[in-house]
């Protein structure tokens, strides 16, 4: 089953999601997937699911601070809540596994733009 398609403002992030220019090797794995918060009403949270060859957590994060600063530049993120990117590997046999994920602890506090103190690990779970 999929997810009803998003609303105006879902739909902006999920664009901006999209245009996250990845490192090479690293694609996402279908549309970010965009859902209305339940713990945070009015706001939504994302989840981007990236296939590459597999990657470690460092690794994880740089890609994640890659979607998350694109998100950023776009109005549309004072409504993400939250950011999940998860990890997918081909296994091989036509198909992909999961390999990691990272959950940002509260993506509208991170100044995700900043060039002085840019995010590290500690901005995610």
């Amino acid at each position: 089953m999929s997810s009803p398609a998003p609303d105006e403002t879902g739909a902006q992030i999920q664009a901006a999601a999209n245009g996250a220019p990845l490192p090479p090797g690293v694609v996402q794995l279908g549309p970010p997937q965009i859902i209305a918060s339940v713990d945070e009403p009015g706001t939504y949270e994302a989840v981007v699911r990236i296939c590459s060859e597999p990657i470690d957590r460092e690794q994880l994060v740089v890609v994640g601070n890659i979607i998350a600063k694109t998100i950023y530049s776009d109005p549309s993120h004072e409504s993400l809540s939250v950011l999940v990117v998860t990890s997918w590997v081909p296994d091989g046999a036509g198909s992909v596994e999961t390999a990691d994920s990272i959950r940002t602890r509260d993506y509208s506090v991170i100044l995700w733009d900043s060039e002085t103190a840019p995010p590290n690990a500690s901005a995610w779970e």
